[in-house]
């Protein structure tokens, strides 16, 4: 980004903290700034595009961040949110302007801005249940959308007591807490098994088909392993364990055959015989894969 562009977005931040975004204008825009209108319309068609500008700033920022430090490979999952944990406290604490431009609602005046947020929101709490995944292995793994989710809540409810109360927040004091909060929960969910709330699949199946192969795989090693554990050693189990492992070994073929797939799925199905739990497992794994 250019430094003129740059300059105009900053302004803007500032004004849009200290006013509101209706009351600013473009002049009072370019005049702190330090640039002409002309290069304002250089870069940005009008008000609009420039607000649209300014969110994709920050979100471009930790998006980038996240995948440095998910091509870190010198950090184990654990360190992997601590980091990210630091970073949202950082962007959210360290920036007093854009927190008061946050605070005024602005993000949701503008439709384009509202569904990037909300799409930028997901895509974290994705990457943070990929590293709880890789952090507890696939015990968790029907637990993982839901684990993701309390974390991110948890973080958003300290952010609370610092915007509305100002309550002073040491970030690495914050991460280490929240992750051993997260210790206890994972770990609780496998020793005290459960039903799932939410389900990725069923809440933004348009991003469930980017699930990368090897979370798909522990997802399915979690369901071989729950049919084993929670139906009667019968022949129709043994034949779904069976089945489990014949879809694991076409899944890891570099071109997997999906008719094989679906076919295995529709078995599976029908050697259920209307067992609501095994359904609902066998389901919400297959949804991407039919």
């Amino acid at each position: 980004m250019n430094d003129k562009k740059l300059q105009i977005i900053q302004a803007a931040i500032k004004l849009f903290g200290d006013r509101d975004y209706h009351t600013t204008s473009v002049q009072d825009i370019v005049s702190l700034a330090g640039v002409s209108k002309g290069a304002f319309y250089l870069h940005f068609h009008s008000k609009e595009e420039l607000l649209i500008a300014v969110f994709s700033y920050y979100m471009d920022g930790q998006s980038i961040y996240l995948k440095e430090i998910q091509s870190n490979s010198s950090l184990t999952p654990r360190e992997k949110i601590i980091n990210a944990i630091q970073f949202q406290c950082q962007v959210i604490m360290g920036d007093q302007d854009f927190l008061s431009m946050h605070m005024k609602g602005i993000a949701f005046m503008n439709n384009t801005v509202k569904e990037m947020m909300i799409d930028h929101s997901m895509q974290t709490v994705r990457w943070m249940e990929q590293q709880i995944l890789e952090l507890y292995g696939p015990e968790i793994a029907v637990h993982s959308f839901d684990c993701a989710n309390l974390l991110n809540g948890m973080l958003k409810e300290y952010f609370f007591y610092f915007i509305v109360y100002a309550h002073p927040i040491n970030s690495q004091q914050l991460a280490e807490y929240l992750m051993n909060r997260m210790d206890d929960i994972a770990y609780g969910i496998m020793n005290k098994p459960t039903s799932p709330i939410l389900y990725a699949t069923l809440i933004c199946p348009e991003q469930s088909q980017a699930i990368t192969k090897e979370t798909w795989l522990q997802k399915a090693h979690s369901v071989k392993d729950w049919i084993e554990a929670n139906t009667d050693s019968t022949k129709s189990t043994e034949t779904m364990v069976q089945s489990m492992d014949a879809i694991i070994q076409e899944a890891l073929k570099e071109q997997p055959n999906q008719i094989i797939i679906k076919g295995m799925y529709n078995y599976l199905i029908s050697l259920a015989n209307g067992n609501p739990g095994i359904i609902e497992k066998l389901t919400l794994l297959f949804e991407g894969q039919k």
